[in-house]
């Protein structure tokens, strides 16, 4: 990959080539894949880019994923993937999957796991709380980013999670809302709980965090 393609910011819409007299885009989906297409109008570069972001922030991005699959194999799954991924599987991954094991029935479809379901969320809070134990709390950088349908997480709406979302929020753990989500869902800054904050995008945030060294663990589906 060349500087000038490295530095291109493909989050904010379709990019201008002149060398190639074609607009780029480039989706980065949240597993790391990405999706890069040329096209001669604008049009139809902004059509594609607009539809791919709006199956990310709605959760419906991997047109491949299962719909059958149970959790304990999605589980299984993973497990064999991040322990050749992942250097810090046994030191930072396993234990969190042991916490989701712990509060989502084996059975349980992935059809049926959406990140709007309080089982989620409460797994979401039980992993920085188990990372925290594990890595240590004053050495440990958590952020929460919320976009799609897992925004309801940081909306004073979770009444059942609000206050221990607030126990939770410190200068090394933050919880952030998504603007887009926000924005197609009409939700206000005052709708959010007060210890959270925003980004401009919940995907472009996770791209810019992983891109910065960040370990990224994907909750709901």
């Amino acid at each position: 990959m060349d500087e000038a393609r490295r530095n291109r910011d493909f989050s904010k819409g379709p990019m201008w080539d002149p060398e190639r007299n074609r607009w780029l885009v480039e989706i980065r989906y949240p597993d790391g894949s990405r999706l890069r297409k040329r096209f001669r109008r604008e049009r139809e570069a902004l059509r594609l880019w607009s539809a791919e972001q709006a199956k990310i922030e709605n959760g419906t991005w991997h047109e491949q994923a299962p719909k059958a699959v149970t959790f304990e194999t999605a589980l299984k799954q993973y497990r064999e993937y991040s322990t050749v991924q992942n250097r810090s599987h046994h030191s930072y991954v396993e234990p969190a999957l042991s916490v989701w094991e712990a509060h989502i029935k084996a059975s349980t479809l992935l059809a049926k796991l959406t990140s709007a379901d309080n089982q989620v969320w409460e797994a979401v809070l039980n992993n920085i709380e188990n990372v925290q134990r594990a890595l240590g709390v004053d050495v440990t950088e958590i952020r929460v980013v919320a976009h799609g349908k897992g925004i309801g997480l940081v909306t004073k709406t979770n009444t059942a999670l609000g206050d221990r979302i607030a126990a939770l929020t410190t200068p090394r753990v933050k919880f952030v809302a998504c603007e887009n989500t926000m924005k197609r869902l009409k939700i206000q800054k005052e709708d959010l709980l007060p210890a959270a904050g925003t980004v401009d995008s919940g995907v472009a945030e996770v791209v810019r965090l992983q891109e910065d060294g960040w370990s990224y663990i994907k909750s709901g589906s």
